[in-house]
């Protein structure tokens, strides 16, 4: 037993340099391969990288964070993550700002109350009327624009503003961009229709009669002429020949009419003269008789006169 132990301590003492001076070289050969071998990127740097791309391609970024994102893409993982803390934040407070004026320019009265509003105040109050409180501007604006529509519109442009106004605040937008010249288009068709004859009633315009066109007898409007009083034409009065602006009388005073005239004596000429359209030609004739008669007579009591101075001498 005592060879045994003896033997174990010789063989211990005899290796127990060689392993101590092996250790530290092996302990320097690791450590300079770590030094050597090319250090990674590390896995945040990546995901930064990926995350800033992913902003600048957002729809909701503006202009300035656009333009900050391509800055910090071409710096270091430094400038990544700063854009990502902080860079990416001053950058759509300025691009709210720009939005928000923007909107002012071509918002309604509400919208520009609220618009001006927003920008009096923090970057979180204009970040919370792009939100929402354009929108809610926007409608109130909208529905009192389409009361002053149908205050100057036809009763179709009334009617579909009131039926907007029922609706939705996507309804009363439609109304306004469409729906309100289509009903200005139908007011003015009702009214083109109702300027036609017949179509304001809804019955067929009465047509002039055939009497009334031609004027032949039997018009109510106007009595046919009565040919035994006469109407100042030649042959109407109980005496032929005479004219019309005597005849009615004499025509009255006989109670003959003018075709029981003397028939000895002929009518005169239709269409006559000068004179026959005054009546002295027509009473001529009758002018010589009586001219003729009482030289006549006169010659008869020149006879007569003349016996009896006869008879008495």
């Amino acid at each position: 037993m005592k060879y045994t132990r003896m033997s174990a301590l010789v063989a211990s003492a005899a290796i127990a340099p060689a392993v101590l001076f092996a250790a530290p070289a092996q302990a320097a050969d690791l450590r300079a391969a770590f030094v050597a071998a090319p250090q990674a990127a590390s896995p945040s740097a990546e995901d930064d990288r990926v995350e800033v791309v992913r902003i600048y391609g957002s729809k909701d970024s503006g202009p300035g964070v656009k333009e900050a994102a391509l800055k910090a893409l071409d710096g270091t993982p430094a400038d990544l993550r700063e854009f990502l803390e902080k860079g990416q934040f001053q950058a759509r407070v300025v691009d709210n700002r720009v939005l928000a004026t923007r909107i002012y320019g071509k918002g309604g009265p509400g919208v520009k109350e609220a618009a001006l509003k927003a920008l009096k105040g923090t970057p979180e109050d204009v970040q919370a009327f792009l939100d929402k409180g354009q929108h809610e501007a926007r409608a109130t604006d909208n529905r009192v624009l389409v009361g002053q529509v149908m205050s100057t519109g036809g009763p179709r442009v009334r009617e579909a503003g009131k039926k907007a106004l029922q609706g939705t605040p996507a309804d009363v937008q439609a109304f306004l961009d469409k729906g309100q010249y289509e009903a200005r288009k139908q007011d003015e068709a009702d009214a083109a229709g109702s300027k036609e004859p017949g179509k304001e009633t809804g019955k067929p315009s009465p047509k002039p009669s055939k009497d009334a066109t031609t004027g032949a007898p039997g018009d109510k409007g106007t009595p046919a002429p009565d040919a035994s009083k006469g109407t100042g034409t030649a042959g109407t009065t109980g005496t032929p020949g005479t004219s019309g602006t005597g005849g009615a009388g004499a025509g009255e005073t006989s109670g003959k009419p003018a075709a029981e005239g003397d028939k000895n004596t002929p009518a005169p000429a239709t269409g006559g003269s000068d004179l026959a359209s005054t009546g002295a030609g027509d009473s001529l004739p009758w002018a010589a008789g009586a001219t003729a008669a009482a030289l006549a007579v006169g010659a008869g009591l020149l006879v007569a006169s003349r016996r009896r101075r006869n008879a008495q001498g």
